[in-house]
């Protein structure tokens, strides 16, 4: 009898959590610029790039669109705007971003938070660390 009720449990527990496990799977219909689990929701915003000449301030929509514009204080003004798509894979840390008529491009995403954003194009020297504005 001890036998056919932990047989019995022991299936049920299996059950449980085989239904747990499926419950728990991602969902990213509704968020555009996710891919592979990630979600867009840490980088929507606005982030700035300060260097020794100016920064770059790099905007990131909801609906996975965004642009890029480049501030010179040499010469006191703004460089053309690029507009761009963008997708985020956090389950690799991959940030892709392709502006229309270029190729895309990939960056390591090295660090994330509601205030930072750390980036580096594989191949290229040191990183790039953004302030959320």
């Amino acid at each position: 009898m001890k036998r056919i009720i932990l047989y019995g449990l022991s299936i049920l527990l299996l059950t449980v959590l085989c239904v747990g496990i499926t419950a728990c799977g991602g969902n990213d219909d509704g968020d555009p610029g996710a891919q592979s689990g990630g979600s867009v929701s840490a980088l929507v915003g606005q982030w700035k790039y300060t260097f020794s000449t100016g920064y770059q301030i790099y905007q990131f929509n909801n609906d996975g669109t965004g642009y890029s514009q480049e501030y010179d204080t040499q010469d006191g003004g703004w460089h053309s705007k690029h507009n761009y798509t963008y997708w985020y894979d956090s389950n690799n840390n991959k940030l892709t971003i392709q502006e229309s008529g270029k190729t895309a491009e990939v960056y390591d995403v090295l660090g994330l938070s509601s205030t930072t954003l750390v980036i580096n194009k594989p191949g290229s020297k040191g990183y790039k660390s953004f302030t959320k504005l």
